[in-house]
């Protein structure tokens, strides 16, 4: 056997396996508790590679309205608000900093 895969949130329930044949694949398997060789599907490698590309995984880690915390850069520690999500990027709404302490000082002085 050269590989196994599993993906929990895109295939649930589902394990692939990769070998020379067949038979490598069922010896394997029959020591396993829970799995039935008798559901055993074969498919071919072009199948099996882009069952795992990249374009079929879904970023579902962000969505709109949610907020983050930003970590890096100028705003580090600031919160924000999702606006808008890409396959590479993330817009967000920056929330803006308000020390409430320091307001009261000013407005006091005014």
């Amino acid at each position: 056997m050269f590989s196994v895969l599993y993906d929990k949130k895109l295939y649930p329930g589902k394990i692939f396996l990769e070998a020379e044949n067949e038979d490598d694949i069922i010896d394997s398997v029959e020591s396993f508790y829970g799995i039935n060789t008798k559901s055993l599907q074969k498919i071919q490698y072009e199948g099996f590679t882009a069952l795992f590309s990249e374009k079929n995984k879904k970023d579902d880690r962000f969505k709109p309205g949610d907020y983050v915390v930003i970590n890096k850069g100028v705003y580090s520690g600031d919160l924000a608000r999702v606006f808008k999500v890409n396959k590479q990027n993330l817009t967000v709404e920056i929330i803006p900093r308000i020390n409430f302490p320091e307001l009261n000082k000013k407005i006091q002085y005014l």
